[in-house]
């Protein structure tokens, strides 16, 4: 090569050098010392040449760099290929990342190793940037809410392997990521071909373009749930499914429709009109009651008003109270008139509550009570109050009011023909002053019970003490009186003398015992058959002649037939609806079969008893053994049969004595002649 060719080319090297955007610098490769560099370079560090020049090599870097990248050049300047990657410190002390190539030059014979940096600064923020995308991706990917299934098509589309789910995947499918991975997804989820989910599959690989899958039941032997999904095709060829189990969902819809009908069941076995309106005052829910009072059926009465419906002088009061209760919240009971379908004005108190949802969206919820009757009966009440006071001035019972110690605050005159005294005289004493001594402990203890639960009670019967000496048995029945707040003030009632009834159920009693005994001497029993419950009571003397065990029997209709000859029991049947149909006595004769096998006659006589609807009630009867008498006419029929029979071949043997005398005087003419 000629000096003039070699000045050139150092002339083209110096040019190259000045203009190259990457950062050179050039050193003595024995002691590092640096001896030129481009503008490049003086742009990278901060620094003018003079003060490079002024500089080792290994002063460009932060001292934990140097050793490495001073290794990293000298095997690049001996010619071993080796990406190098190191931090250039510059002059304000920012440290920036550099990749480094190295080279060996020489320049005027002199042997200078050449050292090319590159600002890596923006590719590594990329780099930083995409490893944070890909982490970010990932953590996406791992953690979003929905399950996401990646598959690659095979054979066109004939079939799709799993490339991979996410965590929520493997969750609401119930599969392990490592355990799916190169599957198909007809092995994994064999039900996608049911639902129609594999042929969309196929649909987005062809045409690129995403699609919806609606809500379906997915089924196969191992998973059942409602999904939904949404399945795309990524650049690279991939079928991405992103899908929910709306199982869940599903299942609130199914409970919310039940508690919709629950609730509908509910308000429409209320008896009194149920409505909810939306701050607009439309009916948004009606019970039948409401339709039933406008006369309308429910289509034709959601989203209307009350203007629609009732008069204008009604309705300016409703909406005005409607208004009232959205503004302030207010529970609001207030007494109205309404005009119903037939045209009737009646009296209704209307209750009225705001509800507001979780949208905060404003709802009236109100029921209306027809107190039309019950304003009449006030006004009637009223108009009666003296007259009713009247007779219980002087009604028989004994009516008083006691304070919550039982002091008497109050009683009627009728005390004195029950107990003697006069109203005065027990005003200021305690109601257990008046019982006998040796049971006044125990009904007192048993009243103050009833007392401290401040509960009503009736028919207590108890015994007094009359002014005289001799006893009263009275039935006490009583209601306590309380304040708005609950309190006890005492208790208000009404006694009875029962005195003479006692005595009567006491004659009653010794009455039916002696009965009994009539019937056990007659040989009888009682018995009384429930018509309504198909029930049968009887009593011991009954049970023994239908060969039943009393411990045993517990009234059933069907423990009765079961003792009755099967040839009678239609008969009995037939005899008992004849007798409830016309009235007439109740008389069937009829045969029992014991526990033994012994078969009994049984007859037996019984009335019915009619309610005041005249529907049949019950049935009460005696019953006997007529055993004995049924062996005793059998007996005496076969005796009139035999003696039937001997009198018929009496009969027979007289004709036959008076032709043999024939005979015998016809031989005797013929034997003389």
């Amino acid at each position: 090569m000629t000096e003039e060719s070699g000045i050139f080319n150092q002339d083209r090297f110096r040019v190259f050098f000045q203009q190259n955007k990457d950062a050179m610098f050039v050193a003595d490769p024995l002691t590092r010392k640096l001896i030129d560099c481009n503008l490049a370079a003086q742009k990278l560090t901060g620094r003018s040449r003079e003060e490079i020049l002024k500089m080792q090599a290994d002063d460009l870097h932060p001292p934990e760099y140097r050793d490495a990248t001073m290794d990293i050049f000298k095997r690049q300047v001996a010619g071993e290929e080796i990406t190098g990657e190191s931090v250039v410190l510059s002059r304000n002390g920012q440290r920036i990342p550099v990749s480094i190539n190295g080279a060996a030059i020489e320049i005027d014979g002199r042997p200078l190793a050449l050292g090319t940096f590159r600002d890596v600064t923006e590719l590594k923020k990329n780099e930083e940037i995409l490893r944070n995308s890909k982490t970010q991706f990932q953590e996406l990917f791992n953690n979003i809410s929905s399950g996401v299934a990646i598959y690659k098509a095979k054979d066109g589309g004939e079939d799709f392997i799993f490339v991979d789910i996410n965590k929520s995947g493997e969750r609401l499918s119930k599969v392990r990521r490592q355990e799916v991975i190169g599957k198909s997804v007809l092995d994994v989820f064999p039900g996608v071909m049911a639902i129609g989910l594999f042929e969309i599959f196929k649909q987005v690989l062809q045409t690129g373009q995403p699609q919806h899958h609606p809500v379906s039941l997915y089924q196969d032997g191992r998973l059942t749930e409602w999904v939904k999904n949404y399945v795309f095709k990524l650049p690279l060829g991939e079928i991405v499914a992103v899908y929910e189990d709306l199982t869940e969902f599903k299942q609130a819809q199914e409970s919310l429709k039940e508690a919709k009908d629950y609730l509908d069941n509910i308000i429409n076995t209320i008896a009194d009109p149920v409505f909810v309106k939306d701050s607009q005052h439309r009916f948004v829910l009606i019970n039948d009651a409401l339709c039933g009072l406008i006369g309308r059926p429910r289509q034709e009465i959601i989203g209307k008003t009350d203007r629609d419906f009732f008069p204008k002088e009604q309705v300016d009061v409703f909406l005005a109270k409607d208004e009232k209760l959205l503004e302030n919240g207010q529970e609001s009971i207030n007494e109205e008139e309404i005009t119903d379908v037939a045209g009737i004005t009646r009296s209704i108190v209307t209750k009225k509550k705001l509800y507001i949802d979780r949208f905060g969206n404003k709802f009236i919820v109100g029921i209306i009570r027809d107190i039309t009757v019950s304003k009449n009966t006030e006004k009637a009440l009223f108009e009666s109050e003296e007259r009713f006071r009247s007779v219980a001035l002087n009604a028989g019972e004994w009516i008083w009011e006691t304070d919550a110690q039982g002091r008497y605050i109050y009683c009627s005159p009728a005390v004195e023909n029950i107990l003697g005294f006069k109203p005065e005289d027990l005003l200021g004493k305690y109601f257990y002053d008046l019982f006998p001594l040796n049971v006044k402990g125990k009904f007192k203890q048993s009243a103050f019970e009833i007392f401290s639960r401040k509960e009503s009670f009736n028919n207590f019967l108890n015994r007094n003490i009359h002014k005289d000496g001799h006893e009263v048995i009275l039935q006490t029945s009583g209601i306590p009186v309380v304040d708005n707040r609950g309190k006890l003030l005492g208790y208000r009632g009404v006694d009875r003398d029962i005195t003479d009834l006692k005595k009567a159920e006491k004659a009653f009693k010794e009455s039916q015992e002696q009965l009994q005994l009539a019937l056990r001497s007659a040989n009888m029993g009682i018995w009384h058959l429930d018509l309504v419950n198909k029930t049968r009571d009887f009593d011991n003397q009954t049970c023994i002649f239908l060969g039943i065990d009393p411990a045993t029997f517990k009234g059933g209709d069907d423990e009765f037939y079961r003792v009755v000859h099967p040839e009678d029991r239609d008969h009995i049947a037939v005899s008992l609806d004849k007798a409830i149909a016309s009235g007439q006595l109740y008389e069937p004769e009829y045969r029992v079969i014991w526990p033994d096998g012994s078969i009994h006659h049984i007859t037996s006589r019984a009335t019915v008893e009619y309610d005041v609807s005249g529907n049949p009630k019950q049935v009460n009867g005696l019953i006997w053994d007529i055993t004995e008498r049924k062996q005793l006419e059998e007996k005496t029929r076969k005796q009139l049969y035999e003696l039937e029979v001997f009198y018929k071949a009496s009969l027979n043997r007289e004709e036959r004595i008076i032709e043999l005398k024939k005979e015998v005087e016809s031989l005797k003419q013929k034997l003389q002649g």
